[in-house]
């Protein structure tokens, strides 16, 4: 997905790299070609294209992850032996 966007934005990876604020365009690159990268160049592309909020939807906690939260904070600790 983020290839096609670099492409319809069209910038090649460095340039790319540049806007994004990354180390390098390598970083990018390697980010293409294997999927990894850190959390906070991540969240720099992300950025750079525009879709910030796309993230922020995806870090929202959801109903069912307040609910279970309240569960296991209500069950009483039995004594460790």
């Amino acid at each position: 997905m983020l290839r096609f966007l670099q492409i319809a934005n069209n910038q090649k990876q460095k340039e790319f790299s540049i806007s994004a604020n990354l180390s390098s365009a390598t970083t990018y690159s390697n980010f293409e070609q294997t999927g990894k990268i850190s959390l906070l160049n991540f969240i720099k592309v992300f950025r750079a294209f525009g879709r910030i909020a796309e993230l922020d939807n995806l870090l929202k906690t959801t109903i069912a992850d307040r609910i279970d939260s309240v569960k296991n904070s209500k069950k009483e600790k039995k004594r460790i032996r």
